[in-house]
């Protein structure tokens, strides 16, 4: 009987991997598409507009007003410190309760020789002593205590001392005699007075930006202590 072949002389079918197309030639393999590099430009200049309006966004948030803070308040009037019947001047006095002013708070005039202690009063100062400050390139704001509340004098106490981390030269007091205008509230440099009808941060932060260091005794910019 015949026997089929067998062991290493045995064949198999062969197996290929390579496709064929209909007429027997090798498929081109498909080409990679790679997509086009994105330039990082508009990524920087989106972050660089966020962090702008950022800086913006901060500086409103830190120095809050209904006005702005820069430029001549609404409001003030010049005080002419140098009345045509002489009554003001700029001469020293001996007696600290001799001034006689012709606006209230004052804003210029005689003054005694020793000039008051800079930033948040609880006791007013005699006027002639705080007239003396505004000679100096000072700035001082005043309240009557009969008709602000406690929240108003903390926000002007805030805002002094704030502003004195710019410039010392800042006073605020109390102010029993009364304002000109049966009014809350004023400010007063050498020569400007501007009263308010409520506390305003705004408009008292433009006053002290306009007049701060400009008294008569100020050069430059510079003034005495």
């Amino acid at each position: 009987m015949a026997k089929s072949p067998v062991g290493p002389r045995a064949t198999t079918a062969k197996t290929t991997t390579t496709t064929k197309t209909t007429a027997g030639r090798t498929a081109p393999r498909a080409r990679q598409v790679v997509p086009p590099r994105r330039s990082p430009l508009p990524i920087i200049l989106g972050l660089a507009a966020a962090l702008v309006l950022l800086g913006i966004v901060a500086l409103v948030l830190r120095n809050p007003s209904s006005t702005p803070a820069t430029g001549t308040a609404a409001g003030e009037r010049k005080v002419e410190p140098y009345a045509s019947d002489s009554t003001q001047g700029r001469n020293h006095i001996s007696n600290v309760a001799a001034g006689s002013y012709n606006s209230n708070p004052p804003a210029g005039g005689d003054h005694y020789g020793q000039w008051a202690t800079w930033g948040v009063q609880t006791i007013a100062p005699p006027d002639s002593m705080l007239v003396h400050n505004l000679e100096h390139g000072g700035v001082i704001f005043w309240y009557d205590p009969a008709k602000v509340d406690a929240a108003v004098v903390q926000k002007l106490t805030t805002l002094t001392r704030n502003l004195q981390d710019t410039n010392i030269r800042v006073i605020l007091t109390p102010r029993a005699k009364g304002i000109d205008g049966n009014k809350p509230i004023a400010a007063t440099s050498w020569g400007y007075l501007m009263t308010e009808d409520q506390y305003n941060e705004g408009n008292l932060r433009a006053f002290f930006n306009e007049h701060i260091n400009k008294g008569p005794e100020c050069v430059n910019g510079q003034c005495p202590e």
